[in-house]
């Protein structure tokens, strides 16, 4: 004002309870994948993360060299049936914590072609035709592509997957 002036610092902190940047997803797996579940939260301050298999924390779960955590995500390698279990990724800081659920579910499931037989492809010569084989299966079906004489189709430069 007219009479002077008075200036005065603050400092503001922002700080935040826990928020997901990618949360671990249910998927079904076949016997001997490998597993890996993202965990990646941030928060100020930083949130603690911590993982459950069926609602026992992991350090309280019997070791498992299949098992282990990296870049904090969780790995399991060539996963079972056995191994089917719901996990469980918290994050907290003193704001807050927040919690998720993966259920990682072990099958075997034999492969199946799901295209239907028969299809009839029509393609102008020189040029691309695109053959589909849609497939299911746990562990995922490998898919190989055969000429008419048995011969892998792969030996031919002209053809590619």
């Amino acid at each position: 004002n007219e009479h002077g002036s008075i200036y005065h610092t603050y400092t503001v902190t922002v700080e935040a309870a826990p928020y997901w940047i990618k949360m671990p997803v249910s998927q079904i797996y076949g016997p001997g994948e490998n597993v890996r579940l993202d965990c990646e939260v941030d928060g100020k301050p930083k949130p603690k993360v911590s993982w459950s298999i069926n609602g026992t924390p992991l350090k309280d779960v019997m070791p498992d060299s299949r098992r282990k955590i990296q870049s904090g995500a969780l790995i399991f390698s060539e996963v079972q049936p056995n191994d089917t279990a719901v996990i469980q990724c918290q994050a907290h800081n003193k704001h807050g914590s927040i919690l998720a659920n993966a259920y990682i579910l072990v099958v075997w499931l034999p492969a199946e072609i799901l295209t239907p037989d028969g299809i009839e492809y029509a393609v102008v010569e020189n040029q691309i035709v695109i053959l589909h084989c849609k497939t299911f299966g746990a562990p995922r079906p490998k898919v190989q592509w055969f000429m008419e004489d048995m011969n892998p189709a792969l030996k031919d430069e002209r053809i590619f997957i």
